[in-house]
């Protein structure tokens, strides 16, 4: 999706009212969490997710600069341990390591792809949506990013009673690439998410997805 049409939602969205609830899996670098960070109208409640111990001490720093909660697990079908996929290689010699692919999927079409990738496995604590929400006492979100390449399926299979409480869902939906196994299509994820959801907008890459059962508490 363009970044300019996300954004630009964001920027009218979140200003609407204060004490908004956002959570978003693959916070990565943390340039989008600083982003939507920025639109926020105080006070907020905002989650980041991370896994890759790669981006942990930038996003501490950003953490403290900027007052959300960094969670250090992937989200999931189950609460446990699982296998995590750290996305490597170099395009060319001089570009920084590729750290923006990992995945709880087994990758597989984005190696062939991109030739130059490779991928090693940790092992990586996981937590469901239900079961954080219930952890946190949090009773609704207003705006859930989801960047978990591929693990779509997986993040919303662990919840089920959440997502009926989340206003607005974004996630990466490609139109015809499969670079992940088990990776859902848009119809796959219109099925099995909860309630009644219809497309905001969508692009080659990503959707915006409104629960046309959300009621906003004013």
């Amino acid at each position: 999706m363009p970044e300019a049409d996300i954004y630009q939602f964001l920027s009218d969205y979140f200003p609407l009212r204060r004490e908004r609830v956002v959570v978003e899996l693959g916070a990565n670098r943390g340039t989008d969490t600083s982003k939507m960070i920025r639109l926020l109208k105080p006070p907020f409640q905002y989650y980041a997710f991370e896994p890759d111990p790669r981006h942990w001490e930038k996003l501490q720093k950003l953490e403290k600069a900027l007052g959300f909660q960094l969670i250090k697990q992937a989200v999931g079908a189950v609460d446990g341990q699982a296998k995590f996929w750290l996305s490597c290689g170099k395009r060319t010699p001089e570009e920084d390591e590729h750290e923006d692919s990992s995945s709880l999927m087994t990758p597989t079409g984005i190696t062939e792809k991109y030739p130059w990738m490779y991928f090693r496995p940790i092992t990586v604590p996981v937590l469901t949506l239900d079961a954080f929400c219930t952890q946190e006492n949090i009773s609704r979100i207003d705006f859930l990013w989801a960047d978990v390449q591929g693990a779509e399926r997986e993040v919303i299979r662990g919840g089920q009673e959440t997502f009926r409480r989340v206003a607005y869902f974004y996630t990466e939906c490609y139109r015809d690439r499969v670079y992940y196994q088990e990776q859902p299509t848009l119809d796959e994820i219109l099925r099995i998410l909860p309630g009644q959801w219809e497309i905001v907008f969508r692009a080659a890459t990503d959707v915006l997805l409104k629960n046309t059962e959300w009621v906003e508490d004013e």
